[in-house]
This record gives C-alpha cells, sequence and structure tokens, in this order.
C-alpha cells in the first residue's frame, strides 16, 4: 500500500465493516497498522500457505536444466515485470561476471518486462549468460536443482514464489521487499540485501 498508492477514504468506509482483515506479513499488517490505526484491532497475521510435500513430489516430475553448462546456475521465478526487479538482476549479473565468476541466470515467467531485460543483457554484452524459459506450469524441478536462488523484487506482499524456494535446499538471496525477513529467519543459507544491483551481487558472492 505505501508503494502503490490507495484510496485511504474508500479503504476506512470499507474496511470497518469487516470484523476482521487478514495480512500476509507482520510488517505488512505494521504498515497497515500505522496508516489505518482505528482498524488495527480488526487486523490479524495469517501467511500464505505452501504445500512442501506437494512442490518436492512435483519437482521429481518436472523439467530441470539441461543446457550441460558446467558453471554456476543462478534462477528466478517471477512474472516479468519491474516490481520483480529482474532488470536489476541483469545488472548484478554484469558485475558477477566482470569480477570473473563462471554464472548463467535463468529466469522462469513471461512479461512485458522481458524485452527490457534482453536489450539490457544485449547492451551489456552478456545474452549468452542470461536464459529465459518462460511459462513453467512446474518449475520445481529448476528450483530444487539451482546453484542459487534470487528473489530480486522491489514490492512484495508475501512471495510465494519464495516459500517455495525455501522448499528446497538451495541458497536463497532476496532483496529487503516487505515479508522477506520473515520468510528467511529461519532458512540457513539465505541473506536479505539492499535494492541495488551492487547489493544484490554482494549476496550472491556470499555463497559463490
Amino acid at each position: 500500500m505505501t508503494k502503490f498508492g490507495i484510496d485511504k477514504g474508500m479503504t476506512r468506509k470499507l474496511y470497518k465493516q469487516y470484523e476482521k482483515i487478514f495480512v500476509v506479513s507482520e510488517t505488512a499488517k505494521k504498515k497497515f497498522d500505522e496508516m489505518f490505526p482505528a482498524l488495527e484491532c480488526k487486523t490479524e497475521v495469517r501467511y500464505n500457505v505452501v504445500s512442501k510435500e506437494q512442490i518436492l513430489s512435483m519437482a521429481n516430475v518436472g523439467k530441470t536444466f539441461n543446457d550441460g553448462y558446467g558453471g554456476k546456475r543462478i534462477l528466478t521465478v517471477g512474472r516479468l515485470s519491474r516490481e520483480k526487479g529482474q532488470d536489476i538482476a541483469i545488472s548484478a549479473l554484469k558485475l558477477l561476471i566482470d569480477k570473473g565468476y563462471n554464472v548463467r541466470w535463468y529466469y522462469i515467467g513471461e512479461g512485458l518486462l522481458r524485452n527490457v531485460c534482453e536489450q539490457k543483457a544485449k547492451e551489456l554484452g552478456i545474452s549468452e549468460r542470461v536464459v529465459f524459459l518462460g511459462l513453467q506450469t512446474n518449475p520445481y524441478g529448476y528450483m530444487r536443482d539451482c546453484d542459487i536462488y534470487v528473489q530480486p523484487s522491489r514490492h512484495e506482499g508475501y512471495c510465494i514464489t519464495l516459500a517455495e524456494a525455501r522448499c528446497f535446499t538451495a541458497p536463497i538471496v532476496a532483496t529487503n521487499f516487505v515479508g522477506a525477513d520473515e520468510q528467511l529467519n529461519s532458512y540457513p543459507q539465505s541473506v536479505v540485501t539492499g535494492m541495488s544491483a551492487n547489493d544484490i551481487a554482494d549476496g550472491i558472492m556470499r555463497f559463490l
């Protein structure tokens, strides 16, 4: 709400009619309560739920990497859009390559930002290190087999793909969007970074 903006008057009018307002993270609840203190008595955190058992089972029957690449594979899953930050990730990849790391970044998903990312990779001379896998109904084999999972989002409420990535064992790097700390505080190999390309690259280098 603080990033995209909402009609506060309409929200007050409508939400006061509800007995309970569920919010997907503690951080989001704090922001909501600060914006609408009169509704604080109605808000409660309920995390989005994913089935780890089902996800692990689907990973065993899904597609995975088959390009024979010998370096480290970085993976990001999500709609290709500005709020998901894939354009920042392209710049972070350039920094890693310039430092001599043998890495390739894979993206699962489609969206309006794909052309922007492809053009940016071309301009930076790293197109061969960026792979767009398109829409995948079952991305879990890739999540299981990547070397590092990265969520470079500018905005999130409760990131479902991050919750899914936590079902596996790959190190996770996430930007400091709403709820990231809450989701990763019990995941052993993880780091929450700032939202710049340098911050993301530094986070990835901790695991490389």
